[in-house]
């Protein structure tokens, strides 16, 4: 349990943390205990408790060996390294085809983050899902710095998505309409609102992050696309 800072060598990959006054520091990992399982969320150091950078849900570790954990949901894997004296002193996570460091600064295990608001997905007419339809590029932008193409296809009643880019999602997902143009994502808490032109037709999509101080990025529907 406790705080993990981001190692000086991950300073110009892993994103900061972006404080209410503008100011930057480095990224954090914050564990926590809940009974007898262990929780892992991003956390802005040496801020406010109200400043963390909590996710919808913290997700919960699993351990494989006394060092070697992976996160449930991602399968992504932490090993926790140990000092002379055998205490935990920082751990490592693999995330995005990278590995990154992080530095214990802290015993004390953050308190458990406030309910976030329950998200629930509405029922779309097909047509209003196809007219969601097709493939939007993305101007480049941290923590994306190369940009981005998404897209987006219907299976079903389903709106499914799926992103090409630096540090992207990898691989399909689902996305869930909460009205006719704005949707969510269940995997990492953001949303996404499509734009119209006076016709009626989407012409663009805005996406919205679930951590404080990160840029809203808006793409623009390509013409042409076919699944």
């Amino acid at each position: 349990m406790g705080i993990y800072r981001a190692a000086a060598t991950n300073s110009n990959l892993w994103p900061p943390f972006r404080h209410r006054d503008g100011t930057n520091s480095p990224s954090s990992i914050a564990i926590r205990r809940d009974g007898n399982r262990l929780f892992a969320c991003l956390a802005g150091p040496d801020s406010p408790e109200d400043d963390l950078l909590l996710p919808p849900i913290a997700g919960e570790i699993l351990p494989q060996s006394p060092t070697r954990f992976f996160e449930r949901l991602s399968g992504n894997p932490l090993t926790f390294s140990r000092d002379a004296q055998g205490k935990v002193a920082g751990l490592a996570m693999f995330y995005q085809g990278k590995t990154w460091s992080f530095d214990k600064i802290s015993d004390q295990p953050p308190k458990s983050p406030e309910p976030r608001r329950l998200r629930v997905a509405v029922k779309l007419d097909t047509r209003l899902l196809d007219a969601c339809a097709g493939r939007y590029e993305f101007p480049a932008r941290p923590p994306f710095p190369t940009g981005g193409k998404v897209s987006l296809w219907r299976e079903g009643d389903q709106l499914v998505c799926q992103v090409w880019g630096e540090n992207a999602i990898r691989g399909a997902f689902n996305i869930y309409p909460e009205s006719e143009t704005n949707f969510f994502i269940k995997l990492n808490g953001a949303q996404l609102t499509f734009l119209k032109n006076d016709q009626g037709q989407v012409t663009g999509l805005v996406h919205h992050s679930s951590r404080p101080g990160v840029p809203e990025a808006e793409g623009k529907k390509l013409a042409g696309w076919g699944k």
